[in-house]
């Protein structure tokens, strides 16, 4: 447990360090045009709410390749365990998933009555009318989903190398698409009412909210599960 805390304090004083850092920008930056769009058409851009969300995707990108290049490098140098690498890694992905999320929802929130175009990740599929704390909960899961999959992403680049990786995900790319197109119609069918299930449309209409949460957290974990199992048999580089 002692190893557990010392990796998640060092982890978490360089990833607060990062997260003002770039948030800090962010806000100049998003601030800077409001006041510049505010001055020209008396309305913020809708745009800019979308900034907030678009902007935590870069973040997690960023940060999906500090975790890894400077976090499990520099404490597997250090003599601890890729367990607890690993271990502290998600507490990591989790809390930052959770107050980013907590941030965006309440800034798409505070400025969505500014403008008519304010459509969030949210909005866009499941409309405004829902609970702060849906809302975040939604926001949380894709957020820790996306970080996930980053992660696995760095993973795979430096065990296997730039050529092989980019070819392994054009070549995933290309064979989604080519399932999709010679899917009969009949597999159509299934598809076009189980992604929007797995979103939790429901066929009388209504919305359950735990199917998505289940669904992100699910994907999230293999994508964790293939990580750590790479990350067992990772060996640093020279």
């Amino acid at each position: 447990m002692n190893k557990l805390m010392a990796a998640f304090r060092y982890q978490l004083s360089l990833s607060v360090s990062y997260f003002i850092s770039y948030y800090t920008a962010l806000h100049i930056f998003r601030f800077s045009i409001f006041i510049l769009t505010y001055i020209g058409n008396g309305r913020i851009d809708g745009a800019l709410i979308l900034v907030s969300e678009y902007g935590s995707i870069i973040s997690f990108v960023l940060f999906g390749l500090i975790c890894f290049h400077e976090f499990f490098k520099v404490l597997l140098q250090n003599g601890y365990t890729r367990k607890i690498i690993f271990k502290s890694t998600l507490i990591i992905f989790a809390l930052f998933s959770a107050i980013t999320s907590w941030h965006d929802t309440i800034l798409t929130e505070t400025f969505r009555g500014y403008s008519i175009f304010s459509k969030t990740f949210f909005s866009a599929r499941y409309g405004f009318n829902y609970s702060f704390t849906t809302k975040w909960i939604w926001l949380f899961t894709v957020y820790f989903l996306f970080i996930s999959f980053v992660y696995a992403l760095m993973i795979m680049y430096y065990n296997v190398g730039e050529k092989k990786s980019t070819g392994i995900l054009i070549s995933f790319l290309i064979i989604t698409f080519l399932i999709i197109v010679i899917l009969p119609d009949d597999a159509k069918s299934v598809l076009s009412f189980t992604i929007p299930f797995l979103f939790g449309r429901l066929k009388d209409g209504s919305i359950n909210f735990i199917l998505p949460f289940t669904t992100f957290i699910s994907i999230a974990s293999l994508f964790n599960l293939a990580s750590y199992y790479t990350l067992s048999k990772t060996e640093l580089k020279a």
